[in-house]
């Protein structure tokens, strides 16, 4: 399902969190996770999937070879950016991936955690929402709360 690329990265490749952790710790893991999002945008509690499963060990197979897990990644990651819809080409994917492997990991696994929903459509990141001004106190002036302050090079007050 590739949509109009029309956005652009939600989550930044330096701001990863819990993720980025997790990528570079146990990237096998994190690589079949976001191949079951891609696959599975109908569940997103995860429900049917399991940590251990035919991605997770292709991924540990190839890592284990030598680069190929790259190549594994540029794909999965160029699949992340068309399916979202998310701006960019495969040259930018392959500088990303060749740089910061699991940077680039980290926010294929963040981008779909906040795709999926209950419908399977992608779900925005919630805005930030700021409470109105309670009106309990009134508002205080400053120093002393109603002080006569001297201004310099005006006349001296409260003498």
């Amino acid at each position: 399902m590739d949509l109009p690329q029309t956005r652009e990265w939600q989550h930044g490749i330096c701001g990863c969190g819990s993720a980025c952790f997790m990528a570079c710790c146990c990237p096998c893991f994190t690589y079949g996770k976001v191949h079951y999002r891609l696959k599975n945008p109908d569940d997103p509690t995860l429900q049917g999937y399991s940590s251990l499963n035919s991605c997770c060990c292709l991924f540990c197979l190839v890592m284990h070879s030598g680069v190929g897990h790259c190549v594994l990644q540029l794909f999965q990651r160029i699949e992340v950016r068309e399916d979202l819809g998310i701006q960019g080409n495969a040259v930018k994917d392959c500088l990303v991936v060749y740089c910061c492997t699991c940077c680039s990991m980290a926010q294929n696994d963040n981008e779909t955690k906040s795709w999926v929903n209950h419908e399977g459509q992608y779900a925005a990141p919630a805005q930030m929402m700021y409470a109105p001004p309670t009106m309990d106190a009134p508002p205080t002036m400053g120093p002393g709360d109603g002080e006569k302050v001297a201004v310099p090079g005006g006349p001296r007050m409260g003498m």
